[in-house]
């Protein structure tokens, strides 16, 4: 598991990345109608909980089931199971990121993905569930696929959605979907907090976002609350920065920790060294 300090992007296949090139031309040769699609950002809005999704079991369950009270963050994925190259690559490239880190689906953060195509079934979102489980490379507690969840849903309730997130995509007439690529970061209680744009997932970036969205409370280590306290996000460059404000924040933080702890081991040890002295003289 990677410690989140390291900007190393995940290993992937030789044919996943063969796939990638494929879909990384250096200007826009895409069909006119497959052009013009791009992520109109909505971060700080709200997702509406109200809509209804199909889940791979078949079951009917509302967008707003899997916001939370105890600081777990969503990672939302709009795609469509059927893609040939690029929602595969996403929800790949995500999983073997999110592998590497010390989160838990479930206990940690919550995957929802949800199709766009509403024409797919359940059996075709169960077996993308299968294929995202099996990359997470995650105990299968109940938690655990609870925790990575996958959908199918009607029209009408695909476009809300795509308004609501402003994540267009437009049919094609070889019956294909022309889609951006990007996941988006849900608070606990379904704002946006953050898109990742493309198919480059460090886990590091993955790592601060989940912490961002979640404002701490999935970090436990010391790595956690160094990265949730010196790098901010930049919206120029759509990464994160560290900022050396912060960190000399951190480190006067650390070094008051340091001396407190120092005083308070000195202080016990003269205590014990006087009860020491005592001893004989009450004998």
């Amino acid at each position: 598991m990677d410690d989140g300090l390291e900007p190393e992007e995940p290993a992937l296949s030789p044919a996943v990345e063969a796939m990638l090139e494929r879909i990384r031309p250096e200007t826009d040769n895409r069909p006119l109608e497959a052009q013009g699609l791009e992520v109109e950002e909505r971060t700080g809005e709200r997702v509406p909980g109200e809509l209804v999704l199909t889940n791979s079991r078949g079951r009917a369950v509302t967008l707003g089931s899997y916001f939370n009270d105890d600081g777990r963050p969503i990672i939302l994925a709009m795609v469509y199971y059927d893609c040939p190259v690029a929602c595969t690559a996403v929800l790949d490239r995500m999983c073997a990121s999110l592998a590497r880190l010390n989160y838990e689906p479930g206990t940690d953060y919550q995957i929802v993905a949800v199709s766009f195509d509403h024409t797919e079934k359940s059996s075709d979102a169960a077996i993308k569930k299968e294929l995202a489980l099996a990359a997470l490379d995650k105990p299968l507690t109940p938690e655990v696929r609870a925790g990575v969840a996958f959908h199918t849903t009607d029209a009408a309730t695909a476009r809300m959605l795509s308004d609501a997130t402003g994540f267009p995509y437009r049919l094609l007439p070889n019956g294909e979907y022309s889609h951006p690529i990007a996941v988006m970061i849900l608070t606990p209680d379904g704002t946006i907090s953050r898109y990742i744009h493309g198919f480059d997932y460090p886990p590091r970036r993955v790592r601060l976002a989940l912490l961002e969205a979640s404002e701490g409370r999935i970090g436990s280590s010391i790595g956690d609350m160094f990265l949730a306290m010196c790098f901010l996000y930049d919206p120029r460059s759509g990464a994160y920065t560290l900022q050396a404000f912060r960190i000399m924040q951190g480190g006067a933080i650390l070094s008051a920790l340091a001396m407190v702890a120092l005083i308070l081991t000195l202080r016990i040890r003269e205590t014990m060294r006087r009860k020491q002295s005592l001893t004989p003289a009450a004998a």
